[in-house]
């Protein structure tokens, strides 16, 4: 059994969101969604360890942010209430260990309350180390990361399927379409300084759209087409149905686009915000983007790509 597993947690960027109503049959009242869903190389880095090879009083879990994460944030929510906790704790039942002798170190980048999945990342990231850990894992992994949350289950094929970063997800995200992209998609990524709690913006979404119809499928899949064509085409066609509620819980949300679209940036939200981003054509062209947004805004701004 090995002693050390690291593994790399991506964030994500959806690319396009379309959202429908609250499943009346769901005890968990999800709305069901289209989203084309790409994951990016800004990463959290679970380390797994023996507990006993690595503090003298056992400690389980460790959770910071790195000394490069772009946009340090305080981890002010308690263990118990962190997917990638909730993901162990679902292992250890599955195999009847409820309090295995393992450190989980999480050296977090991806900020939290921006819409890029840190969280469901993490969860993923426990599923891919703890199925690494035990090559004959007596639990299921996809399936637990169906039942952790809607974007766990992109999370972890992004973790576990190299070579395939993007995916038309429906459903509740536990649907996945695997996407193969025609190229590197490369972006700029900026993060305000506010989170959009995903519960308030959705309670807004409902609020303003009682009856909303069911997800735009084939919307979702024209962006997934325009990636075929040119970066300006594709930029034109990524969309979010949850922006306008992001903006209405978070009002400086709305003066961020205002500030970029104004630039001729083109913002797009990415899940229910805060984290924005912006096509660009190649990998220079996302660093003068990122290094534009910044300026404009005095937020922190960073060139990504897919993965």
């Amino acid at each position: 059994m090995p002693a050390l597993i690291t593994v790399r947690c991506p964030a994500k960027l959806n690319l396009a969101l379309s959202v429908g109503p609250i499943d009346p049959a769901d005890p968990h009242r999800r709305h069901a969604i289209a989203s084309l869903m790409v994951a990016i190389n800004l990463c959290d880095t679970l380390t797994l360890s023996d507990a006993h090879e690595v503090t003298a009083d056992n400690t389980r879990w460790t959770r910071r942010f790195a000394d490069d994460a772009p946009q340090p944030q305080t981890i002010d929510w308690p263990l118990e209430e962190d997917l990638a906790y909730r993901a162990a704790n679902r292992v250890a039942a599955s195999r009847g260990d409820h309090d295995p002798p393992i450190h989980f170190a999480l050296a977090k980048r991806i900020p939290s309350g921006a819409g890029l999945g840190g969280g469901s990342a993490d969860a993923a990231g426990v599923l891919k180390a703890l199925t690494d850990r035990d090559p004959d894992p007596p639990f299921d992994a996809a399936a637990l990361a169906e039942q952790l949350g809607s974007d766990v289950a992109f999370a972890l094929q992004a973790t576990a399927q190299p070579g395939f970063p993007a995916a038309l997800a429906t459903g509740f995200g536990e649907r996945l379409e695997p996407v193969a992209l025609p190229a590197t998609l490369h972006f700029a990524l900026v993060l305000p300084p506010f989170s959009c709690p995903t519960a308030p913006v959705y309670r807004e979404f409902d609020a303003h759209r009682p009856a909303p119809p069911p997800p735009d499928e084939s919307r979702v899949r024209q962006c997934l087409h325009a990636l075929n064509q040119s970066p300006d085409a594709f930029g034109q066609a990524c969309f979010n149905d949850l922006t306008d509620a992001a903006c209405a819980v978070q009002p400086p949300l709305q003066t961020l686009l205002a500030t970029l679209r104004d630039a001729g940036l083109n913002p797009h939200v990415t899940g229910s915000g805060s984290a924005v981003f912006l096509v660009a054509r190649d990998p220079d062209d996302a660093t003068r983007r990122a290094e534009k947004a910044h300026d404009l805004t005095g937020f922190p701004s960073l060139p990504v790509r897919s993965l």
